[in-house]
């Protein structure tokens, strides 16, 4: 991984470094015409030296100097960019060598080149821009022959080219330095981010582990309150005949709360472990609405609560059956326990061409902005004070969230003039709606 990041961070650098290149090649380009022209004038010059010569020199850099910012500014980012600007750097240099072409010491100018392929932390680039120059020079010495005062020409180039591989050797041990020293701080960043990372997560588990052994204590605290004082009524015989049956189905009212309530962390448990899975099916969407609405009856007659639904269409959809009759059920029960006694809730189903829109609308308190966020978190419950009156684990709408999710469901909860809608959608089977 170290490797993959590092490459892309040089990778990533490569088109500023061809800039850099151009940038050093060309104020060292100037220097060297405005320092030969200032010679020149003075008269201090070589003799192959001469205005006509330098007016060349300057007009050959401005079109290699263009050309070359061009071709940086189109393909700058290209792999083999930076041998192309490396050869027409060393190209541009040698075609100046030729004005001072009798002056030994300008030699001294590839040295730049070799030091400047440094800046791509390529060893092979450093080998070549040596072997460059050294060809280079050993070019212009054909054309331009170079007695030197010792007259041993052979002598001195020996010593010429051992100053190119000795700089050539620390320009290529100092770009594998500085590579490794790449790798070795991107190895550093990642190993400290996934550090932090690691400590960020166990931090928020224990944080998240902490709340939930809380929530589900003081969950589970009530009803095991309540059954363990009507089972001791029961028990110690202090209860009358004719409220048994009351006691007995208060006991089995609080043993399904609790039932419920470990269903709701199990399916939540499975989804952030990874194995709560979706099977999916097409199923009339109608079908699966009145069965969750004859699960109710009771729970409607007793707060003479009427549910309205509009079934014009039977609606087939894809999902998984079970999960999708947990979400309905949740949403139904959660309006039901907070509906008027006397009120409608309304189950409106919409066609939405490849998808069904299905909203569940009671009358209720609204919802302010920030609880339209957390109802869905578990164990929120806008109204603490209600929990025992209205029931719930408070983990129903966590576990809505996390089988829609699943679905890739649309969903939420608007406020309404009469109150709320929860609302969600579902895809409808490739036969979309069953005549």
């Amino acid at each position: 991984m170290k490797q993959v990041l590092s490459n892309e961070i040089l990778e990533n650098n490569r088109k500023k470094n061809n800039y850099r290149v151009m940038l050093a090649t060309t104020i060292i380009v100037s220097l060297m015409i405005l320092v030969t022209a200032i010679l020149e004038v003075l008269g201090i010059a070589t003799k192959a030296i001469n205005i006509g010569a330098v007016a060349k020199a300057t007009a050959f850099s401005f079109i290699i100097g263009f050309l070359l910012w061009k071709y940086i500014a189109k393909y700058g980012v290209r792999p083999y960019s930076k041998w192309l600007v490396i050869s027409i750097v060393f190209i541009w240099i040698t075609a100046l060598r030729t004005v001072p072409h009798d002056a030994p010491e300008s030699y001294a100018i590839y040295y730049l080149l070799i030091l400047m392929s440094v800046f791509y932390f390529d060893l092979l680039l450093v080998i070549f821009s040596t072997t460059l120059c050294i060809l280079g020079d050993l070019l212009l010495l054909h054309y331009y022959p170079t007695l030197y005062p010792d007259g041993s020409l052979s002598g001195t180039l020996v010593i010429r080219y051992f100053c190119f591989l000795w700089i050539g050797i620390a320009a290529a041990f100092s770009s594998y330095a500085i590579k490794e020293l790449i790798l070795l701080n991107t190895s550093l960043s990642i190993h400290n981010l996934k550090l932090k990372e690691d400590v960020n997560r166990k931090t928020h588990i224990d944080n998240m582990r902490k709340e939930f052994i809380a929530a589900v204590s003081h969950e589970l605290k009530t009803p095991i309150s309540i059954i363990e004082g009507y089972a001791e009524g029961l028990n110690d015989g202090i209860v009358e005949e004719n409220e048994k049956n009351e006691f007995i189905n208060i006991i089995i009212d609080e043993s399904q709360k609790m039932k419920y309530l470990v269903e709701d962390m199990l399916d939540l448990t499975k989804f952030e472990y990874g194995f709560l899975k979706i099977t999916w099916e097409d199923f009339s969407l109608n079908d699966l609405l009145l069965i969750c609405i004859n699960k109710f009856k009771l729970n409607l007659k007793e707060k003479d609560l009427e549910i309205q639904i509009n079934l014009e269409k039977d609606y087939i959809v894809s999902g998984d059956t079970s999960r999708i009759e947990n979400v309905v059920i949740n949403l139904l029960s959660n309006a039901i326990r907070h509906s008027p006694e006397g009120s409608v809730i309304k189950i409106i189903i919409t066609d939405k061409i490849d998808q069904v829109l299905i909203k569940i609308q009671n009358n209720t308190n609204y919802f302010t902005k920030e609880e339209k966020n957390l109802i869905w978190d578990a164990f929120y419950r806008v109204e603490k004070s209600r929990n025992r009156k209205f029931g719930g684990t408070g983990l129903g709408l966590a576990v809505v969230k996390t089988i829609l999710e699943l679905h890739a469901s649309d969903f939420g909860v608007n406020n309404t003039d009469l109150g709320v809608e929860f609302y969600f959608t579902l895809n409808k089977s490739i036969n979309k709606i069953a005549n």
